[in-house]
């Protein structure tokens, strides 16, 4: 049995998912960073690899551009097929002044996967009116 829009078995998708926007750099994360690498989705061509990082099952899958899409497949993914924890990968569109490429940093309850050798920081709130990244 797959999703509406995930052609993966259940069974065959980790706990851990990460999700960057571009199908292909989901492959190019999967093949650089993942033992055992295979694929295990490619509907519409959002494509899903799952193997093992540093001896736990992830999944790398693409998610497309944008909310809409990317709320398509988190939710079918914790939904159907049981997904633990999502993490987003890329710049989200968002880069700000003082951020530079290759900077990570983590949100509520994330933790430090598939980004070794990389700072994170942890958003944190501000009573100012622009939102500010604690590091």
């Amino acid at each position: 049995m797959s999703s509406p829009h995930i052609a993966a078995e259940i069974g065959s998708i980790a706990p851990t998912v990460s999700l960057p926007g571009d199908p292909l750099r989901a492959r190019n994360i999967a093949t650089q960073f993942l033992d055992d690498c295979t694929e295990v989705s490619a509907r519409r061509n959002m494509l899903a690899f799952t193997g093992m990082y540093r001896d736990e099952p992830v999944t790398i899958m693409g998610s497309g551009m944008g909310i809409p899409s990317c709320a398509i497949y988190a939710t079918e993914l914790a939904r159907i097929y049981g997904v633990k924890r999502i993490i987003r990968v890329g710049t989200c569109g968002g880069l700000q002044p003082g951020m530079t490429v290759k900077t990570a940093f983590k949100t509520g309850e994330t933790e430090r996967i598939l980004v070794p050798n990389m700072f994170l920081a942890t958003a944190r709130s501000s009573s100012s009116s622009s939102p500010g990244i604690g590091f």
